[in-house]
């Protein structure tokens, strides 16, 4: 879940409690939008006018890596992987839907 701090914060679904662990700052303003692939390899957020896609699952041990990350017009507050990851749809408030090609 995405939070106004910056940092994705990740949960246990059985628990429902936090994994500080695998929490990570994900944007320097808030996260106004968060989708993750239906593979699970790949998250993608977005705030302070960029979008950034993230390993979902890094390694033990190494940190979470940025995959790309680039400018915005304004921050998204809606965006979904397509079924078959191969698209990301994204919309900002006042603006038409918008179809990316998915980066992996």
């Amino acid at each position: 879940m995405g939070n106004e701090d910056g940092q994705v914060r990740v949960f246990d679904v059985n628990t429902h409690r936090e994994l500080p662990g695998e929490s990570w700052r994900a944007q320097s303003g808030a996260v106004t939008a968060l989708t993750v692939s239906s593979d699970g390899d790949v998250v993608a957020t977005s705030g302070d006018r960029t979008m950034t896609f993230w390993d979902a699952c890094p390694r033990p041990g190494e940190p979470r890596r940025e995959r790309l990350r680039f400018s915005l017009p304004a921050p998204r507050n809606w965006m979904r992987f397509t079924a078959d990851d191969t698209g990301l749809m994204h919309i900002a408030p006042g603006q038409a839907l918008e179809a990316w090609e998915a980066p992996k």
